[in-house]
């Protein structure tokens, strides 16, 4: 079990990778590395390089393009840290490498919760351990002690999450011609693809929201339903269901169970910039009914302070569970050779364990 607390001594830092998944899934993996910075005294520093699923150019810290910066360092800085590192397969000459998931990887299902009281002045993250598995491990005298996970979300985000300029005046330029002061607003997030394949259930949502949305119109006439949905199907129900009373972004969509950000297309950051303009332009909304194993609706309840009974998650948030692989020691103590090509999958067991307490909380 790990060991809270920051160790004294000359400064030490964080260098936080891309975990390879969704847009808010790599920042939910963003903001469990900044706490543990927190907690153990590490100054943080950002790369998402050529795994991040959401940028033209691998070369730069694609982090920076979408957010202000969580500091002045670069991956370029962390170079002259002296070695070691930890994991110990980081070097100064291996650090701009960007590992897929399939190839020999030592950082492959490396918890977070075994940076703490390491000693050794750089650590590397590129795996998600979440808020939700750190928060028991916050010292009982510290600050944060004593916050649920969200308000713990909401303190990261406040501290650390800011999107850049660039994104602050493309969304606000969104919301000034397409959501205008005016008519009360409700947001909607669907999400389709590749999520109804990890929650079967999440078809039935269908009914639910439109129930939500049924509710809402006959409570304001002149009511309007901003819809986030990477799903072109749902989209176009809606609107012959609702005609007049739906609005949405003019972006990409699919059908089937591929999700965008694992398809080829022509700009992967504009994909990016797409999620955020959704997810900051729904907290401009009046109220907002999401779906809880989506991290876009998850991270939406946790970026505005809703006044009761405005925000609903129709299944239970994906930031109130935890990333049960991360505490599967088969995995965690895999030993890395280098030059020998190790393929890990996910342990069936530990699946099932995580679907049975998805059930259990009503899942």
């Amino acid at each position: 079990m790990p060991d809270a607390g920051p160790i004294a001594g000359p400064e030490r830092y964080l260098l936080i990778k891309a975990w390879r998944q969704g847009f808010w899934s790599d920042v939910d993996h963003l903001l469990g590395q900044l706490l543990i910075a927190e907690l153990t005294g590490r100054v943080p520093v950002t790369h998402w390089g050529v795994t991040f699923r959401y940028t033209d150019d691998p070369t730069t810290d694609a982090f920076r393009s979408f957010f202000d910066p969580v500091s002045d360092l670069t991956l370029a800085d962390m170079k002259d840290v002296a070695s070691p590192y930890f994991p110990p397969y980081w070097t100064p000459e291996t650090l701009s490498l960007e590992i897929d998931r399939g190839e020999a990887a030592p950082t492959t299902f490396v918890s977070g919760l075994q940076f703490f009281r390491r000693v050794e002045k750089l650590v590397v993250s590129d795996y998600m351990t979440r808020v939700h598995d750190i928060r028991p491990w916050i010292p009982p005298a510290h600050a944060l002690a004593g916050l649920c996970v969200k308000d713990l979300y909401r303190h990261l985000i406040g501290k650390w999450l800011r999107p850049s300029r660039e994104i602050r005046e493309t969304i606000d330029d969104f919301v000034a011609q397409t959501l205008p002061p005016g008519p009360p607003t409700l947001a909607v997030h669907y999400r389709g693809t590749d999520k109804r394949r990890e929650y079967r259930g999440l078809g039935e949502l269908d009914y639910l929201t439109d129930i939500k949305i049924a509710e809402f119109l006959r409570r304001y006439e002149d009511g309007r339903v901003f819809v986030l949905t990477d799903d072109s199907g749902y989209l176009a129900k809606l609107c012959s269901f609702y005609p007049g009373k739906i609005v949405a972004q003019d972006c990409e969509r699919g059908t089937g169970d591929t999700g965008l950000h694992f398809r080829d297309r022509t700009s992967r950051r504009q994909l990016g910039i797409e999620v955020m303009i959704d997810t900051y332009a729904a907290l401009t909304a009046d109220e907002f009914v999401g779906t809880g194993p989506s991290n876009l609706s998850a991270m939406i309840e946790v970026l505005k302070p809703w006044p009761p009974g405005t925000c609903e998650l129709l299944l239970p948030s994906a930031l109130e569970h935890p990333n049960l692989t991360i505490y599967d020691d088969r995995n965690i103590a895999r030993k890395y050779t280098p030059g020998r090509s190790v393929t890990i999958t996910a342990d069936q067991k530990i699946c099932e364990k995580a679907k049975r307490r998805w059930q259990a909380a009503g899942g």
